[in-house]
């Protein structure tokens, strides 16, 4: 992960290539393949563990990671990458490279709408912005907690995400 923040710092992900990263690591591309499918992979890896360290650092409550989020009624809505059940808050981290296309784009929305439809007040983040506007990122999701917390909680059921 080191290695791909390294590169980060002098260029975009975009191009960035595997190659780079097993050299700025030191590892061979087979090593890096056993760890990791692609680099859309460590950068999805890299990108949750530095979101941790954000909550953590930030002394935000601590949310549910990768929850199934059910209706009253048991009905699957989504699992995002955070969730406040209190606040009804839920925080998506998406990038360009996970919706290379229309389809995957529209799927997305589709999700939004679906999360938003049931009162859920849903951030999307980019792993940039994670990165490069921490700052940014922490105030938004506080308010954010702070405008949940001010209204009736959601009949949502959040169940862990599975082991």
């Amino acid at each position: 992960m080191e290695a791909l923040a390294s590169l980060l710092t002098k260029k975009e992900f975009e191009d960035v290539s595997v190659q780079e990263i097993a050299d700025e690591a030191t590892l061979n591309r087979a090593t890096f393949y056993l760890h990791y499918p692609d680099k859309n992979a460590l950068l999805q890896a890299m990108t949750g563990v530095r979101f941790r360290d954000l909550i953590e650092r930030a002394r935000l409550p601590w949310p549910m990671f990768n929850a199934r989020l059910l209706t009253a009624d048991g009905d699957f809505i989504a699992s995002p990458d955070a969730w406040w059940s209190r606040e009804g808050v839920a925080v998506e981290i998406d990038s360009r490279e996970w919706h290379l296309n229309p389809a995957d784009w529209e799927r997305t929305m589709r999700r939004h709408a679906r999360i938003s439809a049931h009162g859920i007040l849903v951030l999307h983040f980019s792993p940039r912005q994670i990165r490069t506007s921490p700052a940014r990122v922490i105030a938004t999701i506080r308010e954010t907690l702070a405008a949940g917390a001010a209204r009736p909680v959601l009949r949502i059921i959040a169940r862990p995400a599975a082991a």
